[in-house]
């Protein structure tokens, strides 16, 4: 997992350090609801300079975080980077219309998973 600054700081989190993500939704046991957890290990942290970001996004890989909010071979959404913007409703267009790769990672805000494919971040 990738960590922005603010958030780390708050966690009290270092490159190597364990973190647990506890998602709002549980599984239904006998013993009652439980929450689905998972432990991720810090391998960097980031900073972009906006406090939003900086203080609440966490990036994993995009398997991870599938697995994590029962998503398995899904994703709630796609972000993609360009470099016009003014060819942006083609870009949209052949993307809609091709196969996105599930390799990459996904970040995840607050209790709303949101998910977005980068090709260059390998899982550890």
């Amino acid at each position: 997992m990738v960590l922005g600054r603010e958030l780390a700081w708050k966690l009290g989190a270092q490159v190597g350090a364990p973190v647990t993500i506890v998602t709002p939704e549980g599984q239904l046991t006998p013993a009652g609801l439980l929450p689905r957890l998972r432990r991720f290990t810090v391998v960097g942290i980031f900073e972009i300079g906006m406090y939003e970001f900086d203080s609440g996004l966490v990036l994993l890989h995009l398997d991870d975080a599938a697995t994590l909010y029962q998503m398995k071979g899904k994703v709630s959404g796609l972000r993609l980077k360009i470099d016009d913007i003014y060819r942006a409703p083609q870009r949209r267009s052949s993307s809609t219309n091709s196969s996105v790769t599930t390799t990459g990672c996904a970040t995840g805000r607050a209790s709303t998973p949101t998910f977005s494919a980068r090709s260059r971040w390998k899982r550890p």
